[in-house]
């Protein structure tokens, strides 16, 4: 049985902190005791400092090494935020799959509470059957982030960004006052995208990644994993060709309809864990295009006037897309799939059969943009393939995650081993 607290907000200079009253706070194997909630103006009043220490002024602490004893981890923006013990269950919602990554690879499947997981493929090809575990982890889920399915599931910590909740969700501070009340304390921040009217400076996705790892007690997963990263990175950038010898790329986005002959276009160039792997592969933009997520449209005039060398469609792997299927509890990507709809309306209209990528049949599905670790390994790897086949290897459509093991970027045996604990 749950004591339920009740009361009201103390808003302070820029902070709103909830009147610590040790007779009133819930029972139970969770319990947290303060947080702050940076509130982004016009849509929710006051605002958060930056403390001292950490990325982005963000701090972690424990108050003892007692696992039994609470604890305390800051972060923007949600500020900080004090645990009674190590969270059990978590959710993380819908548009969140770098945050579902992440809990993933800390290791705490058994208390993930299924929501939208756009990275199923990748997980299915490290091996791991989530989906005969956990069958409702579709994409598709219009109810994923609603207040009333969070009270529902009624996770330990919510992966979610209550200042993101604010403003796209459309949640008011009463919604996001009870949930915090009745249910559990939010941890999560926008890393996936800057977004100026959050009114506030991210962390990077492996700042974020540290900070979970705090909140679950898994700092010795995070290490193995960042150096698994951090490793691949530094061979990738020493193997990367001169800038003028790297392709034009054209970035596409996933609401590109070629038969209508729109085409949307995606900028890579801005901050935030979606456009990673472009950053650390360093491509050229053929739309010459800066920032991040989506820049408008061209017609068929419009992308041959750039023709870019490459094409690539963002999130074409994500699973919920028609082109990676299901059958049973196996996925698989279908390449024929992705033809017909992206490549061969393109092919045979009279102007797009001219693009240069066309003719030199480059275009492709991109990775997924919500990526938190593991998903970021294999975009880079996948990217990799698809920009610098002399380098790291052709991109195969019929196996998009699974290079030959000579030209794997990263281990993933050893990848396996440090998620699932072995």
């Amino acid at each position: 049985m749950k004591t339920v607290r009740t009361g009201h907000w103390l808003i302070t200079t820029g902070r709103m902190v909830w009147p610590v009253d040790s007779s009133e706070m819930r029972t139970g194997r969770r319990r947290f005791l303060q947080a702050s909630l940076i509130l982004s103006a016009g849509a929710v009043s006051g605002c958060i400092g930056e403390g001292d220490g950490g990325a982005n002024g963000s701090r972690s602490t424990d108050s003892t090494s007692n696992a039994n004893e609470s604890y305390t981890v800051e972060m923007v923006p949600v500020g900080e935020v004090e645990f009674e013990s190590v969270p059990e269950t978590w959710y993380s919602g819908r548009r969140n799959g770098d945050w579902a990554d992440m809990g993933l690879a800390l290791g705490q499947v058994d208390g993930w509470i299924p929501g939208p997981l756009p990275s199923m493929l990748y997980y299915d090809d490290l091996g791991f059957d989530l989906l005969s575990r956990f069958p409702d982890a579709r994409w598709v889920n219009e109810q994923a982030n609603d207040p009333e399915r969070i009270h529902e599931v009624d996770p330990d910590v919510i992966l979610l960004d209550p200042v993101n909740l604010r403003i796209r969700w459309d949640w008011s501070a009463q919604a996001i006052e009870d949930v915090e009340r009745t249910v559990g304390p939010f941890f999560a921040a926008m890393v996936y995208r800057y977004r100026e009217e959050l009114g506030y400076e991210p962390p990077t996705m492996y700042e974020a990644f540290e900070k979970l790892s705090m909140v679950f007690k898994e700092r010795e997963r995070y290490d193995a994993i960042k150096g698994i990263h951090d490793e691949m990175l530094e061979t990738v950038k020493s193997r990367l060709p001169p800038e003028d010898e790297r392709p034009r790329l054209g970035y596409l986005d996933d609401g590109t309809n070629p038969q209508q002959g729109e085409f949307e276009l995606a900028a890579f160039g801005g901050r935030g864990s979606e456009n990673k792997q472009y950053h650390e592969l360093g491509p050229t933009n053929a739309f010459d295009i800066e920032g991040g997520g989506s820049e408008g449209w061209v017609d068929y005039e419009g992308l041959l006037d750039a023709d870019p060398e490459m094409i690539i469609f963002q999130d074409g792997l994500m699973f919920g897309w028609e082109f990676v299927e299901r059958n049973g509890t196996e996925l698989s990507f279908n390449a024929a799939a992705f033809q017909e709809r992206f490549v061969t309306p393109i092919e045979n209209h009279p102007i797009g059969g001219q693009l240069t990528a066309i003719e030199e049949n480059q275009v492709y599905p991109g990775g997924i943009g919500e990526q938190g670790p593991v998903t970021n390994l294999y975009n880079t790897e996948l990217l990799g393939r698809q920009l610098y086949p002399d380098e790291f290897g052709a991109f195969d459509p019929e196996a998009p995650l699974s290079p030959s093991d000579d030209e794997e970027l990263f281990d993933r045996e050893e990848l396996y081993d440090i998620i699932a604990g072995e």
